[in-house]
């Protein structure tokens, strides 16, 4: 298991809201919250990569996802079942719509990103459905000895992944 972290908000309505969020608490801009948006975007660069034809659509989906699914898909709705969605790709792949996810570990995401990501989440933890991952591993990294007892108090729900997001860290 790696340093990877996701974010899962409760609500999804306004995810520009929180996005716009992230940037005041000068958050790079790869780190954000996943929207329908980014889901949109994905099916335009599908779709023209399938008129480019299929070697183009080998560069950047997997093969098995092109011969197997590639051609039933027409509308956006048919991207989101046969393509790109978490259940077919992966949540690693294809984040879950109100989520965000970061690796803490290595250097991968920088002090100064995981502290203003830190700030964010202490600042924001009420609209907050779950995190997951090596979460404990980011608030050491990313927050004061003071943000994360306001972590710990809050009872924010925290889960190991290899768990399937079944059982609470403070249950594991």
């Amino acid at each position: 298991m790696g340093g990877f972290t996701t974010v899962y908000l409760k609500d999804t309505s306004d995810i520009q809201k929180h996005n716009k969020l992230l940037a005041d608490y000068g958050v790079r801009k790869s780190i954000r919250f996943w929207s329908q948006d980014n889901l949109r975007e994905e099916f335009k660069f599908w779709m023209q990569c399938q008129s480019k034809g299929r070697k183009e659509q080998l560069k950047y989906y997997p093969e098995w996802i092109v011969n197997k699914y590639g051609f039933l898909v027409i509308t956006f709705d048919d991207f989101i079942k046969y393509i790109f969605s978490p259940d077919v790709m992966g949540e690693t792949f294809v984040p879950k719509v109100g989520s965000l996810g970061f690796d803490c570990y290595f250097g991968r995401t920088s002090k100064r990103a995981m502290r203003n990501l830190g700030r964010y989440i202490v600042d924001n933890y009420r609209d907050i459905k779950k995190v997951r991952g090596s979460f404990e591993t980011f608030m050491e990294r990313g927050m004061t000895p003071l943000e994360r007892q306001i972590i710990v108090d809050s009872h924010l729900k925290t889960y190991l992944y290899d768990v399937n997001m079944k059982v609470p860290m403070s249950q594991a």
